[in-house]
């Protein structure tokens, strides 16, 4: 899987510029990959079924505000910032303290945009 994330971002510097619909699939793809790493595959499907990974990049806001009420402020704090540092990570964004996983979102979006 970390494969094809890695040919995908690749794929994404390629073009120069990134589409919501390759944003949302990257988003989901390093969602899946954050859950399953902290709590297993079958959990983070469960978890993915709920929470609504493409809901991340339509509305990152709501997206917070449901994981925090699943996992409480401070675990979602360690997850969103897992997610935020994978995502980083697999475009090649310098990692930093986002005040949210919007700000994240948006430096993604402006690094790949045309």
């Amino acid at each position: 899987m970390q494969e094809s994330l890695i040919i995908h971002s690749l794929s994404l510097m390629v073009l120069g510029g990134v589409r919501a619909d390759e944003l949302e699939k990257l988003l989901n793809d390093v969602v899946t990959r954050c859950f399953s790493t902290i709590f297993g595959p079958r959990a983070a499907k469960a978890i993915n079924s709920y929470l609504n990974p493409s809901l991340a990049t339509k509305d990152s806001d709501e997206y917070s505000s449901r994981l925090r009420r699943l996992a409480g402020e401070n675990s979602s704090n360690v997850i969103l910032r897992k997610i935020e540092d994978t995502l980083c990570e697999e475009i090649g964004l310098e990692k930093r303290d986002w005040k949210n996983l919007a700000e994240c979102i948006e430096a993604v979006k402006s690094k790949y945009a045309p």
